[in-house]
């Protein structure tokens, strides 16, 4: 499993005192020539996604471990899988591990989890102001998503459904965010 990781982080023109707000995408299951980018393949469009690797950040070879769990413990953490509990996916983190969740919103940001989660339950943590978490992560039509704490039905694709509510949020917020 290749991860594909990118951070776009926008400024105001301001003042340097204003704190970035930050978007983390974290794509599961991917492989280098799964996007147009990085491959010469008339049949892989993905402009996209393309264009946030243009203007963002494009790691091309991010991987610290390939399971979902150790995975993102490692992103959120910073450490390796192994040092944060999580060894597959059947061993979750404990909740006292340190991540960015955690330190960016105990200095004030907005944090927001939309989408897969599956480290550990899809039960809403403290260090998350949104929680919009998928229930099923292999159904991607008909599913259903945790919202803090409520078992909401979606009768769309999980993907429009998860962008939608990501970009309904980030309208409505006026504090830097990490999404």
């Amino acid at each position: 499993m290749l991860v594909s990781y990118c951070t776009a982080v926008v400024q105001s023109a301001k003042a340097q005192t204003t704190r970035p707000n930050i978007v983390i995408i974290l794509t599961d299951d991917m492989v280098y020539h799964s996007l147009s980018i990085n491959t010469n393949d008339p049949l892989i469009q993905t402009p996209n996604i393309d264009r946030i690797g243009e203007e963002g950040a494009d790691i091309k070879y991010y991987c610290t471990n390939s399971l979902c769990v150790p995975g993102r413990a490692s992103l959120l953490s910073g450490k390796y899988g192994h040092t944060t509990g999580a060894v597959n996916n059947a061993n979750y983190p404990p909740d006292s591990l340190v991540t960015l969740p955690k330190i960016l919103h105990a200095k004030g940001y907005h944090t927001a989890l939309i989408g897969k989660w599956m480290m550990g339950n899809w039960n809403p943590k403290p260090e998350f102001d949104y929680w919009l978490a998928s229930h099923n992560q292999t159904t991607y039509y008909n599913d259903s998503c945790n919202y803090s704490w409520v078992h909401i039905p979606v009768n769309e694709h999980m993907t429009d459904f998860e962008t939608d509510s990501a970009l309904a949020l980030i309208s409505r917020i006026d504090t830097p965010f990490l999404f």
